[in-house]
């Protein structure tokens, strides 16, 4: 019985060193910081036809930012406001483990990805994937789509998007549309690895880094049934990085039978940050 109590005891002992030791290496002491953020007004289409359709930027209940208080550390907050609010609170909810290096302000990123990274460059840059991949919502775009940034000194977060928008409106009859491909004609990067250089009181610029890729798919949850005459089509958004498409662009719909409509686009144009463009109505015959 004595040598069980002396093994407990230097157990006991040992189990207070380690909690000591990890207690001497902590990095997170400090408590819960809530953040304040709000977003740039909505973009307006640049077709004249449609200068009143504005797009809703709201965030999305539960959305989560990637933040780095002053280090190069990533840190997860989450939304505490409502679906739809245009401003609300962030609380930090986790953070990826490290100290991190000094850097010179705030710097917000939404989606969260424990991807997303700093580096310490002058100006400093911020390293982040663009999505491949979209989810259709009516009359917006989906959740995560919109990346966007922020830069402060204090605890509000103006938020401004880093990409454009590209909206196409089709129309048919009997057709329920599953995806939407969206490819340049030029092979324009669209998504994957970018670099976004983001400063105080200045507009976010992206490049696209050698590793993206040349397409997008908006992917239905469900089919989406179109609309049966050219004066009630169906939009459909996409989220682009601003991109001059040279030769124009190759839209491939798909429909909830696998059949496949292509149309191609050679007119040239330009997809600017928070721009908007909208094509006419455009009838979709699968085959």
């Amino acid at each position: 019985m004595r040598k069980i109590l002396l093994l407990t005891a230097s157990a006991l002992i040992l189990f207070s060193c380690s909690k000591q030791d990890v207690s001497d290496f902590s990095i997170e002491n400090e408590e819960i910081t809530i953040f304040h953020a709000s977003m740039e007004s909505a973009p307006v289409s640049d077709t004249k036809v449609y200068s009143n359709d504005q797009l809703k930027l709201r965030w999305n209940a539960d959305d989560r930012i990637s933040l780095f208080e002053k280090k190069s550390r990533n840190k997860e907050f989450k939304f505490l406001g409502e679906e739809g609010a245009s401003s609300g609170e962030f609380e930090k909810v986790s953070f990826i483990f490290g100290s991190g290096n000094p850097v010179p302000h705030n710097y917000a990123v939404y989606p969260y990805s424990s991807f997303t990274s700093i580096l310490d460059l002058s100006p400093y840059s911020i390293t982040l994937k663009l999505p491949s991949e979209q989810t259709f919502k009516e009359g917006s775009f989906g959740v995560g789509a919109n990346t966007m940034v922020a830069v402060s000194d204090d605890d509000f977060l103006n938020f401004k998007n880093v990409c454009g928008f590209l909206r196409f409106r089709f129309w048919g009859n009997n057709v329920k549309v599953k995806s939407v491909k969206l490819e340049g004609n030029n092979s324009e990067k669209l998504a994957g690895e970018a670099t976004v250089i983001a400063d105080l009181d200045k507009n976010p610029a992206v490049t696209m880094n050698g590793s993206a890729t040349g397409s997008i798919i908006l992917n239905c949850t469900e089919p989406v049934a179109l609309g049966t005459s050219s004066d009630s089509p169906t939009a459909f958004i996409l989220v682009v990085p601003p991109t001059n498409f040279s030769k124009g662009v190759k839209v491939t719909v798909v429909d909830e039978l696998g059949r496949v409509y292509e149309r191609v686009i050679t007119s040239t144009f330009t997809i600017n940050r928070t721009g908007m463009k909208s094509f006419p109505a455009i009838e979709v015959n699968p085959s």
